[in-house]
């Protein structure tokens, strides 16, 4: 599937349109004037999406049944956004909740 990028079309149509040409020949001015409009046209003609902002969770550990280096060993986490409860250490934490799709952070990020 190819790469999906989501961007504010009223800013690029802005810099499209603000976009200036010095050429002498008024038939090139003509044409590039009209690629400009079409180009303007092809952007409003474009498919869109319905997008949310990313939702950020983080994994807070809620069980442990054993210690190492004095510390305990996390084996339960639960998604701060959710709830969703996921079983293991926490080298098998995943990056994004499978239940609400929400980013989960960590201290790195």
């Amino acid at each position: 599937m190819p790469e999906v990028r989501l961007i504010d079309v009223n800013a690029l149509k802005d810099k499209i349109s603000s976009i200036k040409f010095r050429v002498k020949s008024p038939e090139m001015m003509a044409g590039l004037v009209e690629m400009k409009a079409a180009t303007l046209r092809e952007i409003e003609n474009l498919q869109t999406v319905e997008a949310e902002p990313v939702r950020q969770g983080r994994w807070i550990p809620t069980e442990y049944d054993s210690y190492a280096d004095g510390a305990p060993v996390w084996d339960k986490y639960e998604c701060s956004e959710c709830g969703h409860e996921h079983n293991g250490e926490e080298d098998t934490l995943t990056a994004f909740c499978p239940d609400c799709g929400a980013k989960m952070l960590n201290d790195n990020n």
